[in-house]
């Protein structure tokens, strides 16, 4: 099963790192894998990033649909205020306890 790769290049892959040991991708944040707790160098290259991604969407296709929707694009100020002016129509939350 192949999936086309757009999704998977709008990626920020800058803030992606690939484990050597298990080739599970991490954020770049962690000072370990969360799949197998290694701790020593990783893997920086943008072709084993989205390898490492293709991988893992193969194994959960789910993923795919995810990763379509242009969730990792910025808003822009237009967006986020209309968004930010929706939500405080819906009343917010009471504080009064």
């Amino acid at each position: 099963m192949a999936f086309p790769s757009s999704p998977i290049k709008r990626l920020p892959l800058h803030k992606l790192k690939c484990c050597p040991l298990c080739q599970s991708v991490n954020a770049v944040s962690h000072t370990e894998c969360f799949v197998c707790g290694w701790s020593g160098a990783f893997d920086h290259d943008e072709a084993t990033i989205r390898e490492g991604l293709r991988q893992l969407v193969l194994q959960c296709p789910e993923l795919h649909s995810v990763l379509e929707k242009k969730v990792f694009e910025r808003q822009t100020i237009l967006e986020r205020m209309l968004a930010f002016l929706r939500g405080s129509r819906r009343g917010g939350v009471d504080y009064r306890a």
